[in-house]
């Protein structure tokens, strides 16, 4: 019976240590817990801190890039548009200088065109003169012609032959001279008189004709003085 009580004894002392033990296995892992959660909120506080500071260095990082490459950005545009503008003016000084120039040679060109127009121009009013002028003779000239073919004065033949003579020769028709030089002659060898006021005019005319008919003339022209100092 002794026995069994120091059996009985023995055994809740043994109970009874295993029983502390866990208790302090317990405590201790309540223990190691609490490390760890403190530990585990101090590496999240760190891992939070350093996430912070990464965000805060890329931030500022960023920010920095940005402003540099911003700032590049802006030299960068305003040498472009200073050298544009520079091109901008040298282009158009070039171009007002290429305007002008082309200006002057219109207005070189212009100018020889319009003279060499006036000249045209004057050529073709000058040969239209000639023309008319010719043709005026050439109507004066068969008029004179029809008028001493229907008169029968002989005063008034000889006055017409002394015009005809000079539209003759206007007209470079020698032979005509000629002829009606040779008709005034025989006519003032006839009798025929000029009128009195129309000697000195006929005498005129007649000293204009081509010197190679000088003998003819100076034939004429005494018989016409003889002629109105024999009346006087």
């Amino acid at each position: 019976m002794k026995v069994s009580e120091d059996g009985m004894s023995a055994g809740s002392e043994s109970l009874g240590v295993e029983v502390e033990l866990l208790q302090e296995k317990i405590r201790v892992l309540e223990i190691q817990n609490e490390i760890l959660s403190s530990t585990s909120s101090d590496i999240q506080m760190m891992y939070f801190a350093a996430l912070a500071f990464a965000a805060t260095f890329l931030i500022a990082f960023l920010g920095v890039n940005i402003y540099f490459t911003r700032s590049k950005f802006e030299e960068e545009r305003k040498l472009l548009e200073n050298l544009f503008e520079a091109k901008g003016k040298e282009l158009s000084v070039f171009t007002q200088a290429e305007i002008e120039e082309h200006l002057v040679n219109i207005k070189s060109e212009l100018r020889q065109d319009f003279e060499q127009s006036i000249k045209s121009l004057e050529a073709g009013i000058s040969r239209q003169k000639e023309r008319l002028t010719e043709e005026v003779l050439e109507r004066e000239y068969q008029h004179l012609k029809l008028e001493i073919a229907c008169t029968d004065v002989e005063a008034t033949k000889a006055r017409l032959h002394i015009a005809l003579c000079v539209a003759a020769n206007k007209l470079d028709r020698d032979t005509q001279i000629a002829n009606n030089l040779i008709q005034l002659n025989e006519l003032l060898s006839k009798g025929a008189q000029i009128n009195s006021l129309s000697v000195s005019r006929a005498i005129k005319d007649l000293r204009t004709l081509p010197g190679h008919h000088a003998k003819l003339v100076e034939q004429v022209e005494n018989k016409i003085i003889q002629a109105h100092e024999t009346a006087a």
